[in-house]
């Protein structure tokens, strides 16, 4: 059964349908980290951070301890330097260009599509961490 962690927090582990509800129902505050898993601690997970409230950025992971993959948006029209402030739920500060983000309602079609398959949602450009390349889906 797929779990929905919040800021740290397992807040439920439910059906597909239930967290897919939740997923798209989520007030994102300014600074949000929410991770989905499939599978327990052997299965997939994703992880959205999001900036500002607006925009967020993805990772994939197959498994815990998997470098894994992380989005970039092709569609990105903003300035090429700007970088995006994330804080995780440890009060850790990470930045990333702004051009790896997404607005907040293609995350969570992302997100349900994750929680349908647990597979790395094919709506969202990768990157391959581990290769150090894009993913051509």
């Amino acid at each position: 059964m797929p779990a929905l962690v919040l800021d740290g927090e397992t807040r439920e582990e439910a059906s597909v349908s239930q967290l897919s509800d939740r997923v798209l129902g989520l007030k994102l505050a300014e600074f949000t980290e929410l991770w989905l898993e499939c599978g327990g601690e052997s299965g997939p997970r994703l992880c959205l951070l999001i900036s500002g409230g607006e925009r967020g950025w993805l990772m994939y992971l197959r498994c815990v301890g998997d470098v894994g993959f992380s989005s970039r948006n092709p569609d990105y029209e903003g300035p090429p330097g700007d970088m995006l402030e994330y804080r995780l739920s440890n009060g850790q500060r990470d930045v990333y260009p702004a051009a790896w983000s997404y607005p907040t309602a293609d995350l969570k079609d992302a997100l349900v599509e994750f929680l349908e398959t647990c597979e790395r949602p094919r709506s969202i450009r990768w990157y391959d961490d581990t290769e150090r390349k894009m993913v051509v889906s």
